[in-house]
């Protein structure tokens, strides 16, 4: 089994698959960023491999403020 199917279990609910494949598997700082530059639903949830409804409620998430900027160590933010 790989790290990734394991971090993607249904026995560990607590893990946002979005988060994961945006942060882990595309190298972005945070799901803040990464709304922030794209917004097609449909484009995203192809090319992270998941359902457009994932991505939707996601965006509702981030439209609601609840993404915030991570002042990480890959911060995007100051080229956003």
């Amino acid at each position: 089994m790989s790290s990734i199917t394991r971090v993607l279990s249904p026995r560990n609910p607590r893990v946002n698959s979005v988060e994961y494949l945006v942060t882990e598997g595309l190298g972005y700082c945070c799901l803040y960023a990464f709304f922030s530059l794209y917004t097609e639903t449909e484009l995203i949830a192809l090319r992270l491999g998941v359902t457009s409804r994932a991505i939707r409620y996601n965006k509702e998430r981030f439209s609601e403020g609840e993404f915030s900027c991570c002042n990480g160590a890959k911060c995007l933010k100051s080229k956003l």
